[in-house]
């Protein structure tokens, strides 16, 4: 518990009211109480006013170090914030919860809480810079004709062709694929036959045969 005299506190008696209003929305600052003498004292609380983080470490407010409500970080005055102070006498003090000649980063009530929450963003920015990395790494579709294609693709494994335990007929390879339709494959189509087969390997070969008439005829009216 921390004392101060009433003198040290700016304009208390019109701050009164904005601090009762204030006390009760999460990390307000700790009410302060007013006893019959010429002494008030914080009352003790684990909320303490903080503009970025919660779960802020418990550290007894100092009338010499800790801001009153709703003043600016840097001068100590009314009706404007930190980085728009006009005239500041504090040039070192935490950022989230006002506290003089500390930064954030050393602040003893907010400096943990900095590092939790610093540590959250850059897990999170990691995972997002990984999550774009892997999709870059997936090709796009390269073919038009072979997208409209797999469209078909549902309608066929509903109209029950999917390979069942009695196909063991052998299943496409590039060059059977090639010999049987009678057609030169260029470098990009080769990739894109990858592509349709492997969407397709779960249908029966008879199904996979008609995917593939369909997405040459639709290549063949291209050239």
């Amino acid at each position: 518990m921390s004392y101060a005299k009433r003198s040290d506190l700016w304009g208390f008696d019109r701050d009164w009211d904005d601090t009762l209003e204030e006390s009760s929305k999460p990390n307000s600052l700790p009410l302060l109480e007013l006893t019959r003498g010429d002494k008030i004292y914080y009352k003790h609380s684990k909320r303490v006013r903080g503009i970025r983080y919660d779960g802020l470490d418990f550290v007894p407010l100092n009338p010499k170090l800790d801001p009153p409500p709703h003043r600016c970080f840097s001068c100590w005055e009314r009706g404007h914030l930190s980085r728009t102070c006009m005239n500041p006498l504090i040039s070192l003090f935490c950022r989230n919860c006002g506290r003089r000649d500390v930064d954030l980063e050393d602040c003893p009530r907010c400096s943990r809480a900095h590092r939790r929450e610093s540590a959250k963003k850059d897990t999170a920015e990691a995972l997002q810079e990984a999550k774009i990395k892997t999709e870059a790494k997936i090709p796009e579709k390269k073919s038009r004709a072979a997208a409209e294609t797999l469209l078909d693709v549902s309608l066929l494994v509903n109209e029950g062709s999917v390979a069942s335990d009695e196909d063991d007929a052998p299943r496409r390879s590039l060059e059977t694929i090639q010999e049987e339709f009678e057609f030169d494959f260029t470098h990009d189509m080769i990739s894109d036959v990858k592509i349709l087969m492997e969407a397709v390997k779960h249908l029966s070969v008879k199904t996979q045969d008609r995917v593939l008439r369909q997405w040459l005829t639709e290549r063949q009216k291209n050239f």
